[in-house]
């Protein structure tokens, strides 16, 4: 008795002077209704001096005890009924400071004394023997006696160090009449869009007499699920994916749900301290050995089961139906120009309309017209399969990929199984790829990439582990995952290595690396995982092209890294190749894209199109037949309204003002302008635009 005496007093001294304010009380909603209950979250906000010391607290509701909970470290809460009227209720807590330890033990033994007391009762229902009886009763009593001295020794243990009261509102139930409603635009004031135009939609909640409320609003374009982003307290919006337009209706439906109060911030990440919590006990329950322990931590458990499924229940509650709104678009065929432009080895291909037209070399299919015929100029019919709703297209060296709606379609040279069709022959017409519901797709020279769902995945060429997934398999006709890559959302394949853009802006490179091209800070012959490319961050665009990768920063600046023989990684170059990133000088700002070729790299600086490195015959477009240029040199006559642009081997092309153009050397064809092999361009020169399909089908 001495001790526990002296250890009292010690405790009290310890905590009775100057104790902080040791607890903050918060509603898990601002606003509660009829029919509804709360969780009252009282949380812990300075720890006791003494380090065995803890908070426990007591709490009431409008005077009547309500039990608290702990569903963590420093948080516990009450669940109050469900409101049956309007009124004013208030929340008082009173925070104690008690000895773990010694409370931990009065606990177990009261335990202990109630399991004797179950086996007691058990035996006394079925005992007739009257002497058996008075003992079974006379040790009842003494049980009970006993958990009765713990339980005032636990009180008289705990010093009371604050009380802090709540107080809330409980109101009627918004009627529907007088809810939110919903308003759904797009960016174009008559909903019409033509296919490869950007299409935003805009939804705008309207709020009813009652002032603001929480929304939920689960929309879809043409029966695919969206996710919003909300632009401000009332306005969300989304940018509408390719793959989920095509020509004809644009059918927009949202279900527009809200709460007549606001949530806290808060009751998420209580949640989930709940289920840190349950996790912790669990494991407590399942070590211990002693039998009262065992109950002392289920005991725990349950209750802090019963807080965890109270807020997963208010979360979900109470969400009322403003209705179904529908908005009705049309999305028409693009006008007879040239979309989108794709350049390779010796053959080019680009969007018209929406469908593709190649024309070049076509030793192995790679024109996609179903002959092996080179074209001088763009095929006079888009591919079959292929003639409306693409919306994405790559070149790779001697192959090529489109999507169409949400399908990959492949054709060309397939000798190392990069078309992903599951052979190695080549096809001079599409066939489908091994990738559905792809956002990005992008072809090298003897691999392809594309993006699904966040994640990469290629097919192809591996020798070098270009397919990044850390096999040796010198190839795959079937696409295989590349490793550890989530939340890309940007995809680049060059010769024989890969680069791809994650969400949060850091860039991972895989492949051949003898030249530095996956600028990771070192040299090998090739790594088959991703690695991140060095001191590199905040990219929102990725380009690579023959042993050379580049990077476009949200500020608006270029870097390179790689192989720069042909001066592609700028004038602060003092050397050879470099295998981490270096900004390109003339390109440190008001950059708005890049594109990377075998010999040289071009971006739109300040709204025109300008390129460095080697000027083979044109390949910069800048007038000059050789020569090298380490700063950014102006494509001729294109220093505005630059539409989309790709640099090949040693050849490049433009749409400006909606006129396709193209420069630098012809192997027979890829200029696209009708002239012969050898026949090369200083200077961007116009290609004629294809007959219109739809006007010849008419």
């Amino acid at each position: 008795m001495k001790s526990l005496i002296l250890l009292l007093t010690l405790f009290i001294s310890a905590v009775a002077v100057g104790s902080p304010d040791f607890i903050e009380l918060q509603p898990n909603s601002f606003y509660y209704s009829v029919g509804e209950k709360a969780v009252l979250v009282s949380s812990v906000r300075s720890s006791p001096t003494n380090p065995n010391s803890e908070v426990f607290m007591r709490a009431t509701l409008d005077g009547a005890p309500i039990k608290i909970t702990k569903f963590a470290e420093t948080e516990a809460a009450s669940i109050t009924p469900v409101f049956a009227s309007e009124g004013t209720h208030v929340w008082t807590v009173n925070a104690y400071l008690q000895d773990r330890d010694f409370v931990r033990n009065l606990e177990l033994n009261i335990i202990k004394s109630e399991e004797e007391l179950t086996v007691l009762r058990e035996k006394l229902e079925t005992e007739t023997n009257s002497d058996k009886i008075q003992l079974l009763n006379e040790a009842i009593t003494f049980f009970e006696t006993d958990i009765s001295a713990l339980e005032s020794r636990i009180e008289s243990h705990r010093v009371l160090v604050q009380q802090e009261s709540l107080e809330f509102e409980v109101h009627a139930l918004k009627l529907l009449s007088s809810g939110p409603t919903l308003e759904i635009s797009t960016s174009s004031p008559t909903n019409t869009f033509n296919y490869g135009d950007p299409v935003t939609i805009y939804f705008k909640v309207i709020e009813g007499t009652n002032g603001p409320v929480k929304s939920n609003i689960a929309a879809t374009v043409n029966y695919n699920q969206q996710n919003l982003e909300q632009v401000n307290e009332n306005l969300y919006k989304v940018d509408v994916a390719y793959s989920d337009l095509f020509v004809g209706s644009l059918q927009i439906i949202a279900n527009y749900y809200y709460k007549n109060r606001y949530s806290s911030d808060s009751l998420l990440e209580a949640y989930m301290n709940a289920g840190v919590r349950t996790a912790e006990l669990e494991v407590l329950r399942d070590s211990a050995i002693n039998a009262s322990l065992k109950s002392y931590y289920q005991r725990e458990l349950d209750d802090v089961l019963k807080i965890r499924e109270a807020f997963f229940d208010i979360e979900g509650r109470l969400y009322v139906s403003s209705g179904l709104y529908e908005l009705i678009g049309t999305i028409n065929e693009s006008p007879p120009v040239f979309r989108r432009i794709s350049t390779g080895s010796n053959f080019s291909c680009g969007i018209f309309q929406s469908g593709v037209r190649c024309w070049g070399q076509n030793t192995f299919g790679q024109l996609g017209t179903s002959d092996n015929t080179a074209r001088l100029s763009p095929a006079t019919s888009p591919i079959q399969g292929l003639d409306t709703n693409v919306w994405s297209l790559t070149v790779g060296s001697e192959h090529a990929c489109a999507i169409r709606n949400e399908d990959v379609m492949c054709w060309g040279k397939n000798t190392y199984g990069q078309l992903g069709t599951g052979d190695q022959d080549n096809s001079n017409y599409p066939l489908y790829g091994p990738l559905y519901g792809a956002s990005k797709i992008s072809a090298g020279e003897r691999h392809t990439c594309g993006i699904s769902d966040g994640k990469v995945y290629c097919w192809g060429a591996n020798d070098v582990g270009q397919l990044g997934d850390g096999s040796t398999v010198a190839l795959s006709t079937s696409a295989v995952e590349v490793d550890s890559l989530n939340d890309i959302v940007d995809i680049s394949a060059g010769t024989n290595f890969t680069c791809a853009l994650k969400k949060n802006g850091d860039v991972y490179c895989w492949g051949r690396n003898y030249s530095g091209q996956l600028g990771a800070g070192f040299y090998t012959d090739y790594e088959n995982v991703p690695h991140p490319v060095y001191n590199l961050s905040d990219v929102k665009a990725i380009s690579v092209g023959h042993e050379v990768g580049c990077a476009l920063t949200n500020s608006g600046g270029v870097k390179c890294w790689g192989d720069n023989s042909s001066g592609q990684l700028g004038a602060y170059a003092t050397g050879g190749n470099l295998p981490s990133p270096l900004d390109i000088q003339g390109a440190e700002s008001n950059v708005t894209s890049i594109d990377v070729g075998t010999e040289s790299v071009c971006a739109v600086i300040n709204g025109a199109l300008k390129c460095w490195g080697k000027a083979t015959n044109g390949s910069l477009g800048n007038g000059f037949g050789n020569g090298l240029f380490t700063l950014p040199s102006g494509v001729s006559g294109i220093t505005s309204n630059v539409g989309a642009f790709s640099q090949g081997n040693k050849f490049g092309c433009a749409i400006h003002n909606s006129v396709l153009k193209c420069w630098g050397v012809n192997y027979g064809g890829n200029l696209g302008n009708g002239t012969a092999s050898g026949v090369h361009s200083l200077t961007p020169s116009t290609i004629a635009n294809p007959p219109s399909f739809l006007k010849k089908d008419q």
